[in-house]
């Protein structure tokens, strides 16, 4: 019976730069040779599927000025949360298409 039971796994988080796969990281020439795939993943918490990933942009504060009115994204699989690491934050945008009924 345990023979046909599934594994519970593990479950990684890759953060990667859509222009070349690189880590993202601040410092990429302090990565040991080798230690190119460590540097991209973490591993979670939670086994089994974990569920997609989602973005969340926080409301500012009522009385924020300046850069405090763009607080930035925060990224959670699951119940785990993870600081997206933006360059630029995104900006949540909303649109509607006129004439639609």
């Amino acid at each position: 019976a345990a023979a046909c039971r599934a594994g519970q796994g593990t479950n990684f988080l890759y953060r990667v730069s859509i222009l070349n796969g690189d880590p993202i990281m601040d410092d990429l020439n302090n990565i040991p040779v080798g230690d190119e795939d460590l540097a991209r993943r973490s591993q979670l918490a939670q086994g089994g599927i974990a569920p997609t990933p989602q973005f969340m942009f926080p409301t500012p504060a009522s009385d924020c000025a300046g850069e405090d009115c763009n607080p930035p994204p925060i990224g959670c699989i699951g119940v785990e949360c993870f600081d997206p690491g933006f360059a630029n934050n995104p900006v949540r945008t909303l649109w509607t298409q006129d004439g639609i009924e």
